[in-house]
């Protein structure tokens, strides 16, 4: 028993040391985490002071343009506001000149055409209502004034006249008939109706008929001759002229004499081609040089 002693206190003895390490290694172990754990802990505190107050310099700063923005802002519109006062004619120096630069000469042009062309249209106007006055006054005297020596003739030629009757009747809505005289005195027209009537009444006003009765003297066109059998008509054969066409002989008359008053008159009715026209005009005993067009229309006959 003595032997084994020995024995069992070499083995406690060489098991101690390495308790003693282990427990040693653990705790250096520990510790450096606890030293790792605190450094991480500083660090994040650290980094977290710094995010702080990063976010509050740019809060200052945004505060900041904010401010400045608005004060711009107040101050522009207050420049809006407070407009300056109006100034004055009394310009001088460079103040002078700038006012002169600038001043818009295109629009002062502009202004200038635009009263001369609103004046030009006035006159015009008003030379348009003279004018038309002129004319009314003259067709009055055309249809009632019987002292008024007057007489326009058709073209010695039948074919030229027969030519004339046919555009007239077909083109421009000549109308023929008769005039007698009722029981009681009255006079009255019997007008003849024809081919041609529905398609002249659709041509230059044709429908609107002359207060200008002429009576028809000379030879009397085929189809005027073919009318007073057919609707065996009896009376003083007249034809009704479209006003339009007498309208126009007292505007021509009325241009030609001015002021001047219409004593006689003599002239000749001529066609040619789509023209309707005056010739071998004698104006109060005075020779015209130049024709008349009373009315322009093609028609095909």
């Amino acid at each position: 028993m003595f032997k084994q002693w020995p024995k069992r206190c070499l083995k406690q003895v060489t098991t101690l040391p390495l308790l003693a390490l282990l427990i040693i290694t653990t705790l250096l172990i520990a510790t450096w985490q606890l030293i790792s754990y605190w450094q991480i802990n500083h660090w994040q505190h650290t980094l977290l002071e710094k995010l702080n107050s990063i976010k509050v310099i740019e809060k200052k700063s945004v505060k900041i343009v904010a401010e400045a923005s608005l004060k711009s802002m107040k101050e522009l519109s207050l420049i809006q506001v407070d407009l300056p006062s109006l100034p004055s004619n009394k310009l001088t120096g460079e103040e002078n000149n700038t006012k002169k630069i600038a001043k818009p000469q295109v629009s002062a042009a502009q202004v200038r055409q635009d009263t001369l062309t609103k004046q030009a249209k006035q006159s015009m106007q008003n030379k348009q209502s003279i004018e038309n006055q002129n004319t009314s006054a003259m067709y009055q005297r055309l249809i009632s004034d019987s002292s008024i020596d007057i007489e326009i003739a058709w073209p010695d030629n039948n074919a030229d006249r027969q030519k004339i009757f046919t555009y007239l009747y077909q083109c421009l809505g000549l109308k023929f008939g008769v005039l007698n005289r009722n029981k009681e005195g009255q006079t009255q027209i019997t007008l003849a109706t024809h081919s041609y009537q529905e398609m002249a009444m659709n041509t230059l006003d044709a429908d609107k008929t002359s207060d200008w009765l002429r009576i028809a003297q000379g030879q009397l066109a085929s189809q005027e001759l073919h009318w007073l059998q057919q609707y065996a008509l009896s009376g003083t054969a007249v034809r009704l002229f479209p006003k339009i066409i007498d309208w126009q002989l007292a505007r021509l008359l009325a241009q030609q004499l001015k002021s001047a008053p219409l004593t006689s008159f003599r002239a000749r009715y001529y066609h040619l081609g789509e023209r309707f026209m005056l010739t071998n005009i004698r104006l109060n005993e005075r020779l015209l040089a130049n024709n008349w067009t009373l009315v322009s229309k093609r028609c095909a006959i």
